[in-house]
């Protein structure tokens, strides 16, 4: 699998609807490939804020492919901040002050509930 491929099954990486053929595939290519991963890690922090989102969502409607837009456009400004030659620190940067405004703008009470909804992210592979 390469990364074009991987990142096409990011999303369904994360939830876990791959087929256990797919997943397996899909993480022998994370184990080879550095830059997968910190995608990967950028698609799993994604997930687990719209899980909150959803979990709070209360009357604010969630579009089911919001989140898949989402990360199309953080691997869009991915490309385009690598022709800035920023580092990946600065895109994560980026990503959380771009989670954080969504928050706000979703949730109106987010900034009270906000470390409540804090994300641990675990060690790669």
């Amino acid at each position: 699998m390469n990364c074009d491929e991987l990142r096409s099954l990011l999303p369904e990486l994360v939830d876990g609807s791959l087929s256990p053929a797919q997943q397996a595939e899909a993480r022998a290519a994370l184990a080879a490939c550095p830059e997968c991963r910190r995608e990967f890690e950028v698609a799993r922090q994604v997930h687990a804020f719209f899980q909150v989102l959803r979990q709070r969502e209360g009357t604010v409607p969630l579009s089911v492919n919001l989140e898949r837009r989402v990360l199309a456009r953080l691997q869009q400004e991915r490309c385009s901040l690598e022709l800035l030659d920023l580092s990946a620190l600065a895109l994560t940067t980026w990503l959380r002050e771009l989670l954080h405004m969504l928050g706000t703008f979703l949730v109106p009470d987010w900034e009270s509930n906000e470390s409540s909804a804090s994300v641990q992210v675990e060690p790669g592979p």
